[in-house]
């Protein structure tokens, strides 16, 4: 890959992006919105895992724990501190997108099986 290659373009949120982090093991980003979302996104594959929702004002700032267990961020006048379980998030993202690797034709036949073994609803 050449220095400066785009990897992958993110897009999901509704209003412009505020804030990003990297997880501390890079293989998670959080992005926060003004559409009063986060979202986290598997770096690997530029999938989103899930959306964090239920915030009265845009996500402005955003930063995770040494552990990456743990996320924390502005919205408004308020700092909200989160548990995060990756296993489970990623459980309940590739539940969401388990057929369509399965099925879809734009999907390589190495990327079919990512979410094998994590997904519990096939």
């Amino acid at each position: 890959m050449e220095t400066g290659e785009e990897i992958h373009t993110l897009t999901g949120h509704q209003d412009a992006v505020t804030s990003i982090a990297f997880s501390l093991d890079d293989k998670t980003i959080a992005s926060g919105s003004g559409d009063k979302t986060i979202k986290l996104w598997n770096v690997e594959t530029g999938e989103e895992i899930h959306t964090l929702t239920g915030h009265q004002d845009a996500v402005t700032s955003i930063a995770f724990s040494p552990d990456s267990k743990t996320l924390a961020f502005s919205s408004g006048n308020t700092i909200y501190i989160r548990n995060i379980d990756f296993q489970e998030l990623m459980k309940e993202g590739c539940n969401q997108v388990y057929h369509y690797l399965k099925t879809s034709p734009n999907v390589s036949k190495s990327d079919r099986k990512m979410c094998d073994g994590i997904a519990t609803n096939k």
